[in-house]
């Protein structure tokens, strides 16, 4: 009888560790200096390329710049949870998007183009 007792408590204990440890969110030492060297550089990437779109004169081009910086705004929400970008790059990803969709539905409203979100088509 002491042993189950003893095995009902140790179980317990290991889902409460188990739980904690999976729950509990990266730290600065879990992204390399190389990852979040890499993400910052990625992050000026889209920047530039936003501001190329917001200064090219062919809709089309502006279109595949803002295509561009949202693929790789992607790739770094892939990489890293928005608290860990605002708390290390010092940057919203959520903003970020936001611009970029923003400008993206001006561009296509701009030329009377409109895409369907459910069939990913011009209508």
């Amino acid at each position: 009888m002491k042993f189950c007792i003893k095995l009902i408590i140790g179980l317990a204990i290991a889902l409460v560790i188990a739980s904690f440890l999976s729950s509990r969110s990266k730290s600065d030492e879990d992204y390399s200096e190389m990852v979040v060297s890499g993400l910052q550089s990625t992050i000026s990437q889209i920047k530039q390329w936003f501001l190329t779109a917001k200064q090219d004169a062919n809709p089309l081009l502006a279109l595949l710049h803002i295509n561009t910086a949202q693929s790789l705004l992607q790739g770094v929400q892939n990489v890293i949870s928005v608290a860990d970008a605002q708390r290390l790059l010092h940057v919203d990803i959520l903003d970020m998007k936001e611009e970029l969709v923003s400008m993206e539905q001006k561009l296509l409203r701009h030329h009377n183009l409109d895409i369907d979100a459910d069939k990913g088509i011009f209508v």
